[in-house]
């Protein structure tokens, strides 16, 4: 059948076809980059777990999921005494450090009863040291009940912040560490 055809008739057909192609191939392409955007503009930069977001009742302090530093695993939410809400999560440092962070509002204690917060830092977390960060202090302390474990201690937010890492850290390692949290809101 084409070879009853005209040249100019065969190469408008050709012509025809690679036009189709082509319109086909355009929207092909568009269609992914549709998805792609889509998929870009509406993942959560949340980093906890959609399981344990709607159970918290407190924006907590995490780690971004943009982080070039650190990572976060094992999220884990538990009511404790009083019905307190414990949000805890390990952050994994470069240096295959990790620090176990537990947070949760601060009791009414902190700002109901003078003198407490100092007790508290004194009498529980033994501090000895402080960290100023963009977010607030880390109040660097030992316990003496586990072999002078060193604990971190935020007071920041309304929240009180456990730091317990794996291995001692250095100032620079906690303020680079305390640089990198950011409050997530409730949904």
């Amino acid at each position: 059948m084409l070879a009853s055809l005209s040249d100019s008739t065969k190469i408008k057909l050709r012509s025809h076809k690679l036009r189709t192609i082509l319109i086909y191939a355009a929207i092909l392409i568009t269609a992914i980059g549709g998805v792609i955007a889509y998929q870009f503009l509406t993942r959560s930069n949340n980093p906890i777990p959609v399981v344990l977001q709607s159970k918290l009742n407190f924006s907590p302090f995490v780690v971004s999921l943009n982080s070039k530093n650190y990572t976060t695993t094992d999220y884990k939410f538990t009511n404790a005494e009083n019905n307190v809400q414990v949000l805890s999560y390990v952050i994994h440092l470069k240096n295959n450090n990790s620090v176990l962070m537990s947070e949760y509002t601060q009791p009414p204690e902190f700002t109901e009863i003078p003198e407490y917060q100092n007790r508290f830092l004194t009498n529980i977390a033994n501090q000895y040291d402080t960290i100023q960060t963009s977010n607030g202090v880390i109040y660097l302390g030992r316990l003496t009940k586990q072999n002078n474990k060193q604990l971190g201690v935020m007071l920041e937010k309304g929240l009180l912040v456990l730091l317990s890492p794996d291995k001692d850290l250095g100032k620079v390692e906690w303020r680079q560490l305390g640089d990198e949290f950011v409050i997530q809101k409730l949904n």
